[in-house]
């Protein structure tokens, strides 16, 4: 009995440390609202708000879907069949604790999971590391093929800086097996069970779906950008520009991300898109359209997790959970 009232302790002391970086997190998106210089008349205005309506539903439901692969990703480590249904109020949930400074709450948020199914936390997080860099992977390929010449100009101009990035990568890569040999040797076998899950057959046609996931909604998601620019302009741009807005969003999504010391890839992204873009729409479309996706996501972002929340309390009220 004891140690049951130990457990639920321990449950509820988890819980109110969630609660407190949900409230956390609450208080960092109306802070990073308020400090976006917009004038809010535009997205409220007659003219805008049902498209941009539009806009922030699209974005919502990809990011309801987002947490698809990662579950993917886990069924496959692990040989089981968690449901979607079972993760995707976690993902929903993880993905408005990004918003807190760290960049890793969100990350970290996922392991929530690990209490709930009584999984090793060290397998939740190797399914996020996992499914981080394969979405990565996935945008910088798509991101290639639709930016074209214009990527390559961008990487022949920052060269210096790319090759700093790239050794900077293969140091901590290298520190990495390092650390891994030095401090697991004595758990070789846990080592070489680990490398079977990430190699194993079931993950690589995992992975093989989640490309096809990541590549459709990196593209949706950089469509909405383009949307947002010509409603912005009025302009009707050409399909070769628009696959060049899109590509080039993606590239700047990409450059925010890995770039150190940007969090949510602040400052990154306008310079990425401003060199790639220049040429295409004018410098306050561009700064102007980051900006107001910047809060259409925020508000996506928090719509998806209370939608999913809310489902969730109305099923466990019918089944009398």
């Amino acid at each position: 009995m004891e140690q049951k009232k130990g457990k639920i302790n321990i449950n509820r002391i988890i819980k109110y440390i969630g609660n407190f970086v949900m409230i956390l997190a609450v208080v960092m998106i109306i802070i990073k609202l308020q400090s976006y210089d917009l004038d809010y008349s535009v997205i409220f205005s007659k003219k805008n708000i049902i498209a941009f309506i539009i806009v922030t539903l699209v974005y919502s439901m990809t990011v309801i879907f987002g947490g698809i692969p990662w579950t993917n990703v886990i069924n496959a480590l692990l040989n089981c069949k968690i449901r979607y249904t079972e993760t995707m109020l976690i993902f929903t949930k993880s993905n408005v604790l990004k918003y807190i400074p760290g960049n890793i709450f969100q990350y970290v948020g996922r392991n929530e999971l690990a209490v709930q199914k009584k999984i090793r936390h060290s397998d939740v997080a190797l399914s996020t590391v996992i499914d981080v860099c394969w979405n990565i992977f996935s945008i910088i390929l798509i991101a290639v093929l639709l930016a074209g010449r214009s990527l390559y100009a961008y990487i022949a101009q920052q060269y210096k800086f790319v090759w700093k990035e790239i050794i900077l990568i293969l140091i901590a890569f290298l520190f990495l097996i390092i650390l891994i040999f030095v401090f697991f040797r004595k758990k070789r076998k846990e080592l070489i069970k680990m490398f079977k899950k990430i190699f194993s057959i079931k993950l690589a046609k995992a992975l093989g779906g989640n490309f096809l996931f990541y590549a459709v909604q990196g593209i949706v998601n950089a469509g909405l950008y383009f949307v947002i620019f010509s409603i912005i302009s009025g302009e009707q741009y050409s399909a070769q520009n628009v696959v060049l807005i899109m590509g080039a969003m993606l590239v700047a999504f990409v450059a925010g991300f890995i770039t150190p010391g940007a969090p949510g890839g602040v400052g990154v992204r306008e310079a990425v898109s401003l060199f790639l873009l220049g040429e295409i729409t004018e410098e306050s479309v561009i700064l102007s359209g980051i900006v107001i996706m910047r809060v259409l996501s925020i508000i996506g972002d928090v719509f998806s997790f209370a939608l999913v929340w809310i489902v969730k309390r109305i099923k466990s009220s019918k089944s009398g959970e």
